[in-house]
């Protein structure tokens, strides 16, 4: 099962200041909650309902003004629903015939009593369908570990795989490379960027290393992909390369023993998210401008395009 939920927050349920403290501080991957625009304009219609509280002097403007900045600077909260939504019926009608289903949904009333709504002033935080367990002991396979990240691989657009002990030509490293590309495989965004970050081993050519990568991976890649692997050594005095880590656009996950298959079937390793600000850290450190480690010549980048065809218009 997927390490995140995703939740569906009626507009009215969020608008006021007292409940937007009281939810919005819990969403993003950090946090094991991704909140979804549901329908596509759900910033505006936030937007416009803190509005109207404020012109009715029933918010301060300046918390109105903080709502609203924060409903749009935020964006690795949010994620898109992909599901019909019909202006006919109200939103939480929708929400409650919504395929497939969310995690919960919050709304201002419960009115049919539906399992998964979760009336904003009854919210029980301790309860199961809000309550994340964001660490978990899951088997140690490519399919276990993919199910991990299943709902940021399905609207993430960008990979980075960090495995200091990758190995191309291993089919535990490749197993779970592959997984991770068939859980998303589906999806209609085009994956933009997908990268394997690992230590350079000590002799180093990237001509050999480009064959092996692309022998491995190109016809795996979704079509236009690029896969990139960037090969790093340690900096004199610097850190050592070490934690493992699944980072996309949105957040990241760690996992302890790594992104490989074990020896067994009874190999577990446990997934955790990954803190917000250390999140956006790594992300900077494993990029061509990092500066945690270092590339030891210029060619230490090999890449090369997918060796699928675009699938054709229906």
């Amino acid at each position: 099962m997927s390490l995140l939920k995703e939740f569906a927050i009626e507009p009215a349920a969020i608008a006021s200041w007292g409940n937007y403290q009281l939810l919005f501080s819990d969403f993003g991957v950090a946090r094991g909650r991704l909140l979804a625009r549901y329908p596509k304009d759900w910033v505006k219609q936030v937007e416009s309902l803190v509005g109207r509280l404020a012109a009715e002097f029933k918010i301060p403007p300046v918390r109105a003004k903080t709502i609203i900045e924060r409903i749009h600077a935020d964006k690795h909260k949010f994620i898109p629903a992909r599901r019909n939504y019909e202006p006919t019926k109200d939103w939480l009608a929708n929400a409650e015939a919504a395929s497939p289903v969310f995690d919960a949904i919050i709304a201002s009333s419960n009115p049919r009593n539906a399992a998964a709504v979760l009336a904003i002033d009854d919210l029980d935080k301790t309860g199961t369908r809000y309550a994340c367990r964001v660490e978990q002991k899951i088997p140690r396979s490519g399919a276990d570990l993919a199910r991990c990240a299943q709902l940021l691989l399905n609207v993430c657009t960008e990979i980075k795989v960090i495995e200091p002990n990758f190995n191309d030509t291993e089919s535990r490293f490749k197993e779970t490379i592959y997984e991770l590309l068939e859980a998303r495989a589906t999806v209609p965004q085009q994956l933009r960027r997908f990268e394997i970050h690992t230590r350079s081993p000590e002799v180093f050519r990237a001509d050999v290393q480009n064959a092996h990568f692309e022998r491995a991976f190109a016809s795996a890649l979704p079509a236009g992909t690029k896969l990139k692997v960037f090969f790093w050594d340690r900096k004199p005095g610097g850190e050592k390369m070490h934690p493992r880590f699944l980072l996309t656009e949105l957040g990241g996950l760690k996992s302890d023993y790594g992104w490989d298959k074990g020896d067994s079937a009874e190999d577990t390793t446990i997934v955790s998210v990954v803190d917000h600000a250390i999140y956006d850290q790594l992300w900077l450190d494993y990029s061509e401008t990092g500066t945690a480690f270092k590339l030891r010549t210029g060619d230490s980048v090999v890449e090369f395009l997918s060796a699928n065809k675009p699938r054709k218009p229906l």
